[in-house]
């Protein structure tokens, strides 16, 4: 039983990260990729902003 459920989970997770790989090639992600990197980076600038906004 233990065995079977562990041959599941790695079929699953291989599964999952086939379908991301896909995705990453056809350059379906991109969208997703480009929001996020804008929102960390906006959300570092805002960090530092009210960091060193005394000087």
């Amino acid at each position: 039983m233990e065995d079977r459920l562990a041959n599941y989970g790695i079929i699953g997770a291989g599964a999952l990260f086939g379908v991301f790989l896909v995705a990453a090639a056809t350059g379906a992600l991109t969208p997703v990729w480009s929001f996020f990197m804008d929102g960390l980076i906006q959300h570092f600038i805002a960090i530092q902003w009210a960091r060193f906004s005394c000087f």
